[in-house]
């Protein structure tokens, strides 16, 4: 039996979200909800390098207007280029065709890095406090 580090509510209730995972539970009902072709984004390289990349570039934008504090920049610049380099792939659960307006990929995106970012602070996942995923 899988072991679970905590548990996240939405507007669709609450769900335990298993330890190793770096998604949170916009991830978990949108890859539950729309498996589509059987592929994830994670397949999607260059498009995870993207995705990285924006993310660590807003954040960095982000901390230069004073709207996000240098410590949680760093960690989501920290994350992010994760994302880049590859580490953390087989977390982009959401399937690849699912994308309509994006939401379940960008949340998918934001939770990985969210999470990550959180546990190179020192953090426990899923403690939203700072940085929160749909922030």
């Amino acid at each position: 039996m899988a072991r679970f580090c905590w548990n996240e509510t939405c507007s669709l209730g609450e769900r335990k979200v298993p330890a190793r995972a770096y998604w949170g539970i916009s991830t978990l009902f949108a890859a539950e909800n729309f498996p589509l072709s059987g592929r994830t984004i994670g397949s999607m390289r260059s498009q995870l390098w993207g995705f990285g990349a924006i993310k660590a570039t807003a954040a960095r934008t982000n901390e230069k207007l004073g709207l996000l504090e240098s410590a949680r920049s760093t960690a989501i610049r920290a994350a992010s280029l994760e994302v880049m380099d590859g580490l953390l792939d087989e977390h982009f659960v959401v399937d690849r065709i699912q994308g309509g307006a994006g939401t379940s990929t960008n949340l998918n995106v934001n939770e990985i890095v969210a999470n990550r970012g959180l546990e190179l602070v020192g953090e426990t996942k899923g403690d939203y406090a700072a940085p929160h995923p749909a922030a």
